[in-house]
């Protein structure tokens, strides 16, 4: 499985998966704003020079994310993600067992699907999401 990193940090991972033509985000910890808005800002742009429509979120690792960061994200980072390919956005989302680590995620999914027809599903394991994203 040839993987190209295209962010390695303390906050994040963000990779394009070949097999299942998908990005990959991985949060690896709580992060500022700063670090959140960056690297997500690194991810719009894996998305429009690969013209990606399938992402895998894991938020195992994911804290509770701002109120305004979340907003950020929905008003800003996925009409980008949405922007970059014609076909419609699938996410498989790989979720954290925190409340509120779920909390954050759960909002926005919600708005996303409403404002961006983004398709997601849950799973419990990053095998799991690819295999799903594969056949989309």
């Amino acid at each position: 499985m040839e993987i190209r990193y295209t962010l390695e940090n303390s906050f994040a991972s963000i990779t394009y998966e070949p097999a299942a033509d998908c990005g990959v985000f991985t949060y690896k910890r709580f992060g500022t704003s700063e670090e959140f808005r960056n690297s997500w800002a690194i991810a719009t742009e894996l998305a429009a020079h690969r013209r990606i429509h399938k992402w895998l979120f894991n938020s195992i690792r994911m804290e509770v994310l701002r109120p305004e960061d979340q907003d950020w994200f929905v008003g800003v980072i996925a009409p980008q993600l949405r922007a970059s390919s014609s076909k419609t956005v699938h996410v498989a989302v790989v979720v954290s067992e925190n409340a509120f680590s779920q909390l954050s995620m759960t909002n926005i999914i919600h708005a996303v699907e409403q404002e961006q027809g983004a398709v997601f599903e849950h799973f419990d394991s990053e095998e799991k999401g690819l295999e799903w994203l594969k056949a989309r």
